[in-house]
């Protein structure tokens, strides 16, 4: 959760609720964004973002615990609030809510500031993508945290868990398809003067790379900055190609984790267990309606500045995958394939709705 769009009260009650639903099993990811979001988009001054987190977890602890009734005083938050524009009438409050106090807390961090505040607030942090054999720009600075925690700290109770995207295949195809959300991230997400994931490829050696497809990526030449991205950066942050060499590669992973330094892989496009999950399902629950969706359409080999007819149905050609129990209900997704159809569709078979169908078709259906 970007904590702008939030305030740390309402992801507390967010948080509870969802530990709730889930058995305890939720885990709390919290993250600064940047300054072109926060102040393009959340309307905000980006402010201080390392005290930000700092009180935003220390607020979200204090709710949980439910020790003492809320009352902060800080640089971005004051609970209750007595500023300008206050009635006076704000009082401190506790949650009606209870919930386990070692709901965990974790950051998405890559800079060497947010990893050492990392390691000092919360329980784990989110690398965007990980070296496994250059965990010393990831480590160095969360154990620098560890120092400065108020309670003894060390790996033993600190998760670190990288993204590690996953592309099963042939080796040149999934680096392709890997490369163009390297390029997202390190050429456009962030200023010139301010982007974080450009500044983390550089540190993983690739500073040349790392300019290149900056200057194209904002001169709006996403094609070519994509094939700016090395292989050799894919290959070592993702895990590609045939099982075989997955399995080769997991090795140093592998190594990493007998340190005990590393926790948990949080694994992307990893669909194998997308379809355990199905079969489960349709084994146990007979009777299941199943709804496999993305919000939108690839953006490989597409240019978004100036989209040709052919771009466009590929941007909004995305995924809509229902399974009906029963052959009559079924029939109905022929005619109406779009996204915005598939909830009225749900409930105007099952529940006897009567909700109007959208004519708009972008492309026919696959069945």
């Amino acid at each position: 959760m970007q904590m702008q769009a939030r305030t740390p009260t309402m992801t507390a009650m967010t948080a509870m609720s969802l530990n709730a639903l889930s058995n305890n099993r939720f885990l709390l990811g919290i993250g600064p964004s940047g300054p072109q979001v926060v102040e393009g988009w959340y309307g905000q001054a980006y402010g201080r973002p390392l005290t930000r987190t700092k009180e935003y977890i220390s607020i979200i602890r204090k709710i949980i615990e439910r020790k003492e009734r809320l009352v902060h005083e800080g640089h971005h938050y004051q609970i209750p609030y007595t500023g300008e524009g206050s009635s006076g009438l704000g009082k401190p409050l506790k949650s009606i809510l209870h919930s386990t106090e070692n709901l965990k807390i974790y950051t998405a961090s890559i800079t060497p500031a947010g990893l050492r505040c990392a390691g000092e607030v919360s329980d784990g942090v989110f690398p965007i993508w990980m070296n496994p054999e250059k965990f010393d720009l990831i480590g160095q600075y969360v154990e620098e945290g560890f120092q400065k925690a108020a309670e003894d700290k060390d790996y033993e109770g600190f998760d670190v868990a990288p993204f590690v995207p996953v592309a099963m295949g042939d080796v040149d195809f999934c680096t392709m398809a890997m490369k163009p959300m390297f390029a997202l991230y390190i050429g456009g997400m962030g200023a010139k003067s301010k982007n974080f994931y450009n500044d983390y490829a550089k540190r993983l050696g690739y500073e040349e790379a790392a300019e290149t497809i900056q200057d194209l990526y904002l001169d709006g030449k996403k094609e070519e900055a994509t094939m700016a991205v090395p292989n050799e950066l894919v290959d070592e942050c993702a895990l590609i190609g045939p099982p075989e060499r997955i399995k080769e590669r997991l090795q140093s992973w592998k190594a990493l984790d007998k340190t005990g330094k590393i926790g948990t892989l949080v694994l992307g496009n990893a669909n194998k267990k997308s379809m355990e999950l199905i079969e489960k399902i349709l084994e146990n629950e007979k009777q299941s309606i199943i709804i496999i969706q993305s919000d939108h359409g690839s953006d490989f080999d597409v240019n978004l500045q100036d989209p040709t007819d052919d771009d466009v149905h590929q941007r909004l050609s995305n995924i809509n995958a229902i399974y009906f129990p029963d052959e009559k209900h079924r029939e109905i997704l022929v005619n109406d394939p779009t996204n915005v159809n598939t909830f009225r569709i749900v409930f105007n078979s099952q529940f006897g709705s009567d909700y109007e169908l959208s004519l708009i078709h972008i492309s026919e259906p696959t069945r």
